[in-house]
Formats: C-alpha cells, structure tokens, sequence
C-alpha cells in the first residue's frame, strides 16, 4: 500500500489520517511537524505585529516555552507575552478563557510582570465573537487591559480587529 503524500494534506486532512491510522509514525511526525510550522507562523506574526506596534522595546523568547515572550520597555518595565490560538469552534469559550488567564497569572516567578494574552483566531468572524466574549469575562487588576484579539490571515498576516 503506497501511503499518502503528507505535504500536500491540510491539517485537518493528515489528523483525520493520523487517528485513522494510529500506527502510522510517519503519518504522526508529519502532523506534529505541520503542528510545529503553523505555531512558529503564528509567534512569528504576532511578534512582527508587536513589534510595529512597540517600535522601542524588545521581545524575548522565553526559554523552554513555545508561545510566551518577554517585553521589555526604556524603563525596563517588563510584560509577559502569552500567545493563545483559539481555534475550537465552542459555543462559548468564556470557561476557557478564564482559566487561561487564572493559569497565567499564577506564575509566582513573574509578580511584578504585567501579563499580556494574545487570543487569536483563525479569522476574522470568529476573532470578533471572541473578542465580545474576552470583553464579559472578568479579569483581575493585573490582566484587565491587557488582552489583544486578532486573526491570522491565510498569508500568515496578523490583523487586529
């Protein structure tokens, strides 16, 4: 049996194989690459888009993390950035929302970091139904206006709505 070409299968495609065929590493570590490639896209974009937005400061990778950055201002006042791809089609993702905030913010290490989380989306309705629901959930003092939601475009463009 010749196997499929992976490459060429969407995300959702090479998935759909991979629990089909569970036994199939190749088809696992194809999943997990393109896993890979679309979170380094999306980190890539947002920090560009940051980066536009805070011409002076500098972001950092954190260390041993995939999607949290450090920024750092003149003064070095300091800002934990956390991206979150919100990608689940929920009714609702308030419960979500708020627990990743409370996990955030829990981070003993960073008491005196202010904690950005940047929500986005996969496109721009969807960035806007989540971004109404960001503005009902309650925040603590820390995290209150800290949240920028978006969308990334098909190009690998970071919008914010």
């Amino acid at each position: 049996m010749t196997k499929p070409n992976f490459k060429s299968m969407s995300k959702k495609e090479l998935r759909a194989y991979v629990l089909a065929h569970r036994d199939d590493d190749d088809a696992f570590y194809a999943y997990a690459d393109k896993t890979y490639e679309e979170n380094a896209a999306l980190n890539a974009a947002v920090i560009e888009w940051l980066q536009h937005q805070y011409p002076q400061v500098a972001i950092v990778k954190v260390p041993e993390t995939s999607s949290k950055f450090i920024m750092t201002d003149s003064n070095n006042h300091q800002k934990l950035i956390k991206i979150q791809s919100m990608t689940a089609s929920l009714p609702t993702q308030k419960p979500f929302i708020e627990h990743l905030i409370t996990d955030t913010t829990k981070e003993k290490s960073l008491e005196k970091v202010s904690i950005v989380t940047i929500f986005v989306s996969k496109n721009e309705s969807n960035a806007i139904n989540l971004q109404r629901e960001i503005e009902e959930v309650n925040f603590s003092d820390r995290t209150n206006s800290a949240q920028i939601v978006g969308y990334l475009e098909e190009s690998g463009n970071f919008r914010n709505i």
